[in-house]
């Protein structure tokens, strides 16, 4: 026997194979075999060897001979991303290839290195792509792992510890995508990343030039005296597919490669160069023809800056307006003092360009990976079957809970390229139809190294041939079905070929047989069934003698959780027999069973903030903004309601309600019924106001949608002492809504002074607090408030003055003034524009004075065939009508109504 073989002298496993029978009679056999794999830990002393663990895919562990000093038993296992406390800082666009690795001993060093072969399942696109590694010595703290496993070291080290032979069983990787990490000492953890390509060079003094090997045209030069000193520098190349931005702005928008300089936020002593090719388009090339002549520069070119690092998200500034372009061809180039981000963007409207850039960098930095589809199926009927789909990344492919309950494995795809955090579709084709409501599209949402599971009813469609009905292909798309007619068609991520498991009734009952330990779900949680939502919180409240919290938006989430609900149910900790129970006993009731059960279970701790965090660990981040979004839309209701809105329409409604159809139009005799025009005010919302709907005008011709621009000015005035004299620091938040979707937030600060209402009642506060506590007083407080310099001669108290912290006892009594005002505007097409102006004024305890205005245009068109005239009369009023009507435009003239 060698001294130097891998594999004989470690943990031999013995299997056992009980009760097997052997010729009629039951045999206990013990089967030996000598494997080379471990759980969580092994052995390791002089001699070496190698291990592979046999959990998730399976890290494998190569010690040379003489490398460890003294007999040590070395542990490896992956963990989660959220089970550590501090888990490592990633930026945007990079993400966990792997499961992080926790090892032992910690600290552990070695006579020399040893090497961990890790899978893992980042897509790297050729050479867009790489995988770095992150080591944690302490636990909180993370940095790169500095010794670089080449191949020439990894090969080195290899060749002096095995001979030939030995190299040859080393060589047995199950995955191609391995990632070696060489060291020589074990830190905590590690951590296998995938980022975006990174071109590192030492840059000195005397300056140099970085190319990136991803978009050969991108280029970084340091001039001489740009850096004071050696450091490290990286230049980054990022290509945006086209499909993106045709998908999110059509033809209207091209846009280069995005351009990093690392690291960021540094301050550079001499302006650095940067080269970076012209945007272009996958159908029309570039955009714009540029003449390359200074101060012809074409102004849809738009030159995009991000100066936000680490793990912060990018925010773009558009400064084309302070930077010179200089145009070589096809390419252009600028000088920069700061490392930043970098951006080119062609588009038709310039001031859209940050939020449009925004919107496709959003979709960028979506990490992909190498993951694939596998179908289970059971076949309940004849014509009916039930089918779950998995996106696996380093799952078990052999799925305890399918096998028990008597799904068989039906289709498998290979590894394909699948984006995190992005739902991918389902397409249907051949005999089978999935049992969805009308017009919704099944789809599965994928997460790395998490269970993604898609559970759904298919129904088979009657054929002659009994073999063939039960077949069909199952597409797997990036879109979904209905998308805009002018992008091209789609290309599906794979196709699988599916054929449902044949009907044995037989077999068929005994997997519906339902279990005897199994609890009937309604009657266990009877109590939670019977009520509603908000009363089952009443009654948590009430026995935990707690004030009840704000109604949970349980509408919103059954609305819109879909597919997900058992995601949400395992994040909300609901048990997994009551999700297997639920999804067997309340088929279409799953997800308001879930909060129900939730609450009942939890009882004080069913709040919103528990819920909020849920959904953003299953990654539904949506519906999150969209209760935020409903409690916005409440509270501008509520703050509305006094608005009258008969006033804000009273024109259009008058010249409406006067219209009325003629009944004189018959055939043989025979009335036929006419269309009633009539119309409609609702009450105003944060992001709405009067809206007014013609209906029955015209079948032919539809009414034109009604448009809603809401501007929400917020003002904040914050009242400070200082050396010469009380100043405001005023800051306005003005955000534009259009169709109560947020387009536009503009942020100004400034200093100002008060005005002479706020002066007037500065000097009133003062001099009472004098009568009060006499000068001294007041001195002695203000020497022993600490202060700190801002600016240059402004000295501001740190500790709010006592004069503003002391508010009248009137003050406090006060309302928030109110002020509405209304104006109609009639167009001549027909349209209307009805604005109200509503604002609020209040002040704070710190004596602050809050205004925010909200101004909200509604434009109504009302498109009436030419034939309405010669179908629609003057109605005649009787007396009581009249009288009503009359009124009302008494109180137009004399300016009552708001």
């Amino acid at each position: 026997m060698r001294s130097r073989n891998p594999v004989n002298y470690y943990t031999r496993i013995v299997r056992f194979v009980s009760l097997v029978s052997l010729n009629g009679s039951d045999e206990l056999v013990a089967i030996w075999n000598a494997v080379d794999i471990f759980l969580i830990s092994f052995l390791v002393d002089a001699r070496g060897g190698a291990m592979r663990g046999c959990r998730h895919s399976g890290v494998r562990i190569i010690i040379p001979p003489r490398k460890a000093a003294q007999p040590t038993r070395i542990t490896c296992r992956y963990l989660r991303k959220d089970k550590l406390a501090h888990p490592p800082p990633l930026s945007e666009g990079e993400s966990l290839a792997s499961r992080i690795l926790e090892m032992g001993p910690h600290g552990a060093k070695f006579l020399g290195p040893v090497i961990l072969e890790v899978p893992h399942f980042a897509s790297l696109r050729g050479r867009e792509r790489e995988i770095v590694i992150l080591r944690s010595d302490d636990g909180q703290h993370w940095k790169e792992h500095q010794l670089e496993a080449t191949e020439d070291a990894v090969q080195e080290v290899l060749n002096e510890s095995f001979d030939a032979a030995e190299l040859a069983q080393l060589d047995d990787l199950h995955t191609p995508r391995i990632t070696r990490i060489l060291t020589n000492d074990f830190p905590m953890y590690f951590a296998v990343v995938t980022r975006v390509r990174q071109e590192v060079h030492c840059v000195g003094p005397e300056g140099g030039v970085i190319l990136s090997s991803v978009v050969p045209r991108v280029q970084a030069i340091f001039p001489d005296g740009s850096l004071t000193k050696i450091i490290k520098v990286s230049l980054q190349a990022q290509p945006i597919p086209n499909d993106i931005v045709a998908r999110l702005h059509g033809n209207r928008v091209a846009v280069s490669p995005i351009v990093t300089v690392e690291p960021r936020r540094r301050k550079f002593h001499k302006p650095i160069t940067l080269c970076i090719p012209l945007p272009q388009s996958s159908q029309k090339g570039m955009l714009t023809q540029y003449s390359g002549q200074p101060g012809q520069e074409p102004p849809t070119l738009r030159l995009l800056c991000s100066i936000t690092g680490g793990s912060s998200p990018a925010q773009w500034e558009d400064i084309t307006g302070t930077t010179q372009l200089t145009f070589t061809g096809e390419e252009v180039s600028f000088t920069t003092t700061v490392s930043a981000r970098f951006w080119l963007m062609d588009c038709q409207t310039p001031r859209d360009a940050a939020r449009m850039a925004q919107e496709v960098y959003n979709e960028a930095i979506s990490v992909p990976y190498m993951a694939k589809f596998v179908v289970f199926a059971r076949r309940m009927f004849p014509t009916e079957g039930q089918l779950r789909v998995f996106c696996m990344t380093d799952d078990k492919e052999d799925k305890t809970l399918e096998k028990q309950e008597h799904f068989v494995e039906i289709a498998r795809s290979r590894d394909v390229e699948v984006l995190s955090g992005r739902h991918q579709f389902l397409e249907f084709s051949g005999n089978v139809v999935p049992v969805t409501k009308s017009g919704d599209q099944l789809q599965v949402y994928f997460l790395p190294f998490q269970e993604n599971r898609l559970a759904f009813n298919i129904k088979v469609r009657p054929r002659d041939d009994e073999d063939a009905s039960a077949t069909g292909r199952i597409a797997m798309m990036k879109e979904p079905k209905v998308r805009a007619e002018t992008l091209p068609p789609q290309q599906p991520i794979c196709t699988l070929a599916i054929t449902l498991p044949e009907y044995a009734q037989l077999d068929m009952g005994t997997a519906a047989q339902p279990d005897s330990r199994q609890v009937n779900i309604t009657s266990k949680y009877s109590t939670a069934f019977e009520s509603s939502p908000e009363e089952l919180q009443a009654a948590a409240a009430a026995a935990d003698n707690q004030t009840q919290e704000e109604d949970l938006p349980v509408e919103v989430v059954v609305r819109k959780i879909g597919q997900d609900w058992p995601r949400l149910a395992r994040a909300l900790q609901i048990p997994d027999k009551d999700i297997r129970a639920i999804k067997q006993q309340l088929v279409g009731k799953e997800p308001i069973s879930v909060l129900k059960i939730w609450i009942h279970l939890k009882k004080s701790e069913a709040n919103r903030p528990n819920l909020e965090s849920a959904l953003k660990r299953i990654g539904r981040d949506d519906i999150v903004r969209s209760m935020n979004k409903r409690d916005s839309d409440e509270e501008g209701e509520s703050s509305l309601k006094r608005f009258d809105t008969s006033s804000a329409s009273a024109s259009s409604t008058d010249r409406l309600t006067r219209i009325k159809p003629v009944d004189g139009h018959a055939t043989n005799g025979t009335s036929v019924p006419s269309t009633t025009a009539s119309a409609v005010a609702a009450v105003p919302t944060a992001a709405a106001a009067v809206v007014t709907a013609v209906a029955g005008s015209s079948q032919d011709e539809p009414e034109e949608p009604v448009k809603t621009i809401c501007t929400v000015v917020k003002k904040e005035r914050h009242v400070h002492d200082t050396r010469d004299g009380p100043l405001v620091e005023e800051r306005t938040i003005t955000t534009t809504f259009e169709d109560e979707i947020p387009v536009n937030e503009e942020i100004r600060d400034e200093t100002v002074p008060l005005n002479d209402e706020e002066m007037e009642k500065w000097n009133e506060m003062m001099s009472e607090m004098q009568q009060k506590e006499g000068p001294s007083e007041v001195e002695e407080r203000e020497a022993e408030s600490p202060i700190y310099v801002k600016g240059h001669d402004e000295v501001v108290l740190e500790e709010p003055s006592p004069i503003i912290e002391e508010p009248n006892e009137e003050e406090e009594s006060k309302e928030p003034q109110e002020k509405f005002e209304t104006e109609h505007i009639e167009h001549g097409d027909g349209s209307e524009t009805d604005v109200v102006r509503h604002e609020t004024r209040r002040e704070e305890d710190d004596g602050s004075i809050v205004t925010e205005t909200r101004v909200i245009t509604t434009t109504t068109s009302h498109k009436i065939s030419n034939e309405a005239p010669e179908l629609y009369q003057e109605e005649t009023f009787d007396e009581a009508e009249e009288d009503a009507a009359k009124a009302h435009d008494d109180e137009d003239m004399h300016g009552e109504g708001r």
